[in-house]
């Protein structure tokens, strides 16, 4: 998980948090106003019920309805002020608006077997919790819009910086960070400079090895035309194909080399094709290829290219059961063969039983085409097909 992602779902759980804090407050001071009112409605509801039982006068601004035994107001303070009533829940409290007061009554049963509501005015102690729920929520508005200036003003800048601070120290370049996150910065750029200085001297070392092997390989070749001219007996073939692998894979390694080394640059011009293929395929046994080719053409480097076929020609010859077909058709060209063995997950990401696929998935990034493989089971074999897909108005 990111950071920022980190963040934000920390400030989700505050939030979150926060309120319920402040809805749990707001209850709180309800429940307990509710209840101190409750509270003295029971008491004053039991002095007037004496006082009234025994004749003496009700103080005229106390609100009461005083109902017969079938639910009939007998007795009233004020007429306009009837509540609802309902025996079945007795005694209860509930609140009740006229007009722009809000009373709170208490219905209960007298000892005479009358029913008595007896209310009271808290229009200031709604008002009062009206006010509380809004600067309860303002202030929670307010406290979670703290928290994003605070990420803005000093989470993300300091993120910014940070994702800046590594990606200069990925540069080589020195950096000013925070304090204490400096010494995990510098032990990164270290590091990277360290696997920088690594990597040249393995690329060179590739690069020298590929070079080395040119010459011995051309010798070789040179040789074997002598063996062959004065032992005309001896079928040296199966040897010259070898040795035409070993030199065609130290070729093209060397050549993703020198790209990746930025010593040599892809010449991009129009070719054919059709005709890069039919030059390919004269250095392969005629007998196992078939093909169909239409005319395509192409942006390209035309080295690169024959790279990429080179491997993918190769590789359906040596690994595959009789012919190998061929299709360049609506700027795509495609390589089919049977196989008895399945592909292999990742063939173009990693070097899987040699470079030469890997080597053509980087070239083809080069030159900016698309190259994949898939599979199909024929009976006991596989029918297995490379393809690559040249950009669109080439």
């Amino acid at each position: 998980m990111s950071l920022r992602k980190s963040f934000f779902l920390f400030l989700f759980v505050v939030s979150f948090v926060s309120g319920l804090f402040f809805l749990g407050t707001y209850w709180s001071v309800e429940k307990a106003f509710y209840i101190l009112i409750d509270n003295h409605l029971v008491e004053d509801v039991a002095e007037f019920e004496r006082l009234y039982a025994e004749g003496e006068d009700i103080n005229k601004h106390e609100l009461f309805v005083l109902r017969n035994q079938k639910g009939l107001v007998v007795d009233a303070s004020r007429l306009d002020l009837i509540p609802p009533f309902n025996p079945n829940t007795l005694p209860y409290t509930d609140n009740f608006k006229f007009g722009a007061q809000t009373y709170r009554f208490i219905t209960v049963k007298t000892s005479r077997g009358f029913y008595l509501q007896y209310g009271i005015d808290i229009s200031q102690g709604v008002e009062f919790l009206e006010l509380l729920r809004y600067v309860l929520f303002t202030g929670w508005i307010l406290f979670i819009s703290l928290l994003l200036v605070f990420y803005w003003l000093f989470v993300r800048s300091s993120l910014l910086r940070l994702e800046r601070a590594v990606r200069e120290s990925l540069e080589g370049k020195e950096v000013s960070v925070y304090a204490e996150i400096r010494p995990l910065v510098e032990e990164l750029r270290k590091r990277v400079q360290d696997l920088k200085r690594q990597s040249i001297h393995y690329r060179d070392l590739l690069m020298a090895l590929s070079h080395s092997l040119k010459t011995p390989l051309g010798r070789l070749y040179l040789k074997i035309d002598l063996l062959s001219r004065r032992h005309k007996d001896l079928d040296l073939r199966s040897i010259r194909e070898e040795l035409h692998y070993i030199e065609r894979s130290a070729r093209t390694f060397l050549r993703l080399t020198k790209l990746e080394a930025q010593s040599y640059s892809p010449s991009f011009q129009t070719c054919n094709i059709k005709s890069l293929l039919k030059e390919l395929l004269r250095l392969y046994p005629s007998e196992r290829l078939r093909s169909e080719l239409e005319e395509v053409f192409v942006e390209c480097d035309p080295e690169l290219s024959m790279e990429v076929f080179d491997v993918l020609l190769d590789n359906a010859i040596r690994h595959g059961e009789g012919e190998v077909w061929l299709f360049l058709k609506d700027g795509k060209l495609r390589v089919e063969n049977l196989s008895s063995k399945p592909l292999v997950e990742g063939i173009f990401e990693k070097p899987v039983g040699g470079v030469g696929l890997y080597v053509a998935k980087r070239l083809c990034d080069v030159l900016g085409w698309k190259i994949g493989a898939k599979q199909e089971v024929e009976g006991e074999l596989y029918k297995v097909s490379f393809w690559v897909e040249f950009p669109k108005g080439g």
